[in-house]
């Protein structure tokens, strides 16, 4: 793969589903975010303690890991992209550079919630879901988060799996939280109250 190729990977991480176009929007200027940009370093540090790798970035993983996980979620596809189509969700690949499959979505109840399809071995996935919640007033996030036993590579058994899963999350009542973690001040440094109450309308509710 070439240096060019490896950017247009990059550039085409996104597989099904669409957030809103932010610059566009009037009450965001040009501010850009997604997913755990905000996240502070013990936000980032549950998150690797769960299972869920954050790597700073590497042009060698579109050259020799992308090509490898490709292969592996080849067979799974299929059923994932139909899964995001049915109940409107963003479908992306590799969110920082992690082996997994993820579908974004804007909780019914506020904030945003994400089901992770991750390689855990060659032959075996595992399901992560996690809700947060961002607090602009008390500048915290608010977290839940669970990780299902590693299940083996079956489109079958994952499609049903995945239909559980956002029912799962779904079901999960707000406020019954794990974790939380406090002192983003850049938040109101960065945007108004508006503003940030807007970024989380650049997610897909989902349809069920």
């Amino acid at each position: 793969m070439t240096g060019k190729q490896a950017t247009q990977n990059i550039k085409s991480d996104r597989v099904f589903g669409q957030t809103k176009n932010l610059s566009r929007d009037p009450r965001l200027g040009t501010t850009h975010r997604c997913g755990f940009s905000m996240c502070n370093d013990d936000f980032l540090q549950s998150l690797t303690t769960f299972g869920v790798p954050m790597p700073n970035g590497s042009p060698e993983f579109h050259l020799r890991d992308r090509p490898e996980l490709e292969m592996f979620f080849r067979p799974i596809a299929d059923v994932l992209a139909g899964f995001a189509r049915r109940h409107n969700l963003i479908l992306e690949k590799y969110y920082h550079e992690a082996p997994s499959w993820t579908c974004s979505f804007r909780h019914p109840d506020g904030g945003i919630a994400r089901i992770e399809i991750r390689r855990e071995t060659n032959k075996t996935v595992a399901l992560v879901w996690c809700w947060w919640y961002d607090d602009y007033e008390r500048l915290t996030r608010f977290l839940k988060k669970l990780k299902g036993e590693p299940k083996l590579l079956d489109p079958r058994m994952l499609s049903s799996e995945l239909e559980i899963s956002l029912k799962l999350i779904l079901s999960w009542r707000f406020g019954a939280w794990d974790e939380q973690y406090s002192g983003y001040d850049s938040w109101k440094n960065t945007w108004t109250k508006q503003q940030f109450d807007a970024l989380s309308e650049l997610y897909p509710t989902p349809t069920i």
